[in-house]
C-alpha cells in the first residue's frame, strides 16, 4: 500500500503559485482515493512543501492550501474527512537543494503518511 501511494504522490503537481491541481494530477488523485477506499483502517496525514522562491509567509500559506486541496479532493471522492489531516511546512523541510531548478522541483511536493488505526 505504501509503495503504491508513495509512487503516486511523487507525481502530484499544482499550477504555479496556486493550490489548483494540474490536469495531469487528477488521475493520480483518483488512483489515490481508490487505494484509500480499499484500506479504511488507515488515516492519512498530508503535508505540503514548497521550494525557497518567494516569501516565507506566502510559501507557508501555499503549502497549507495545497495540502488542504488534496484533502478536499479525497473527501469529494468519498474518503471520510475524519481520516485526513492537512498541514503546510512551506520551505522549512527541503529534501533537495534550492539552488537548482531540479532541486526546487523536488522540494515542491505533497507528502502522504499512512497511519494504521487498528
Amino acid at each position: 500500500v505504501m509503495e503504491e501511494i508513495t509512487l503516486a504522490v511523487k507525481n502530484i503537481q499544482f499550477e504555479t503559485n496556486s493550490d489548483k491541481l494540474t490536469a495531469a494530477s487528477l488521475p493520480i488523485m483518483e488512483q489515490l482515493s481508490s487505494v484509500l477506499a480499499k484500506y479504511p483502517n488507515y488515516n492519512v496525514n498530508i503535508t505540503g512543501h514548497t521550494d525557497s522562491d518567494g516569501k516565507d509567509k506566502f510559501n507557508l500559506d501555499l503549502s497549507d492550501r495545497r495540502a488542504k486541496r488534496c484533502v478536499e479532493f479525497l473527501i469529494s471522492k468519498g474518503i471520510d474527512g475524519k481520516r485526513l489531516t492537512a498541514k503546510g511546512c512551506g520551505e522549512t523541510k527541503p529534501i533537495a537543494t534550492n539552488k537548482t531548478k531540479t532541486g526546487k522541483q523536488i522540494n515542491r511536493r505533497v507528502e502522504f503518511e499512512l497511519v494504521k488505526t487498528n
